[in-house]
């Protein structure tokens, strides 16, 4: 199983509120980081950047699932893609892990075009964005203002590795599941 690695990377303060996910690299993981991200937000009580927030964590939770795919190789079992939001200094940043260490590459979408306008959108609501690649895969990151709103969690959440070990068993069930 590819295990992500996230670290705090140096262009961010501290943080006043932090909530990540790992999910299962399949088209359900869209749906399922957007109740994420409407759960953290809930609670940091910071919804008046939900709307932005929650079309950037499509995009990128797409481009994820699309770019990470099915392993060619079953012993290695299903792969991931994590998301991450942290909150503070009046911006929300996320970022999305996945396994490719290819970085996305903004096109310019025909009109007749169904898709490859996600990075622009995502460009086009964010203060700023960007990707880091490491050994174990790339974070793609979008930071959005939130002046406006103000973070409060219960107290200061210390950043954690995502990778919890889990059943592989399970994972390669549950993957063929939502195949069918």
């Amino acid at each position: 199983m590819n295990a992500p690695v996230l670290a705090p990377l140096p262009r961010r303060e501290q943080t006043a509120a932090c909530d990540q996910l790992t999910l299962l690299a399949a088209k359900s993981a869209v749906s399922c980081a957007r109740a994420f991200t409407r759960l953290a937000l809930a609670k940091w009580c910071a919804e008046g950047v939900q709307d932005d927030a929650l079309l950037v964590v499509s995009e990128l939770v797409t481009n994820a699932v699309n770019a990470t795919g099915v392993p060619a190789d079953a012993e290695a079992g299903p792969n991931v893609v994590t998301v991450r939001l942290l909150g503070a200094d009046g911006r929300l940043t996320v970022e999305v892990w996945d396994v490719s260490r290819e970085r996305p590459v903004l096109t310019d979408a025909a009109e007749e075009d169904e898709g490859g306008r996600g990075l622009a959108l995502v460009g086009a609501l964010a203060a700023r964005w960007g990707s880091d690649v490491g050994p174990g895969g790339k974070v793609v990151w979008a930071e959005l203002h939130t002046a406006s709103t103000p973070m409060r969690t219960p107290g200061r959440v210390p950043w954690r590795q995502p990778w919890a070990p889990c059943d592989g068993d399970l994972l390669r069930r549950v993957l063929a599941g939502l195949q069918k």
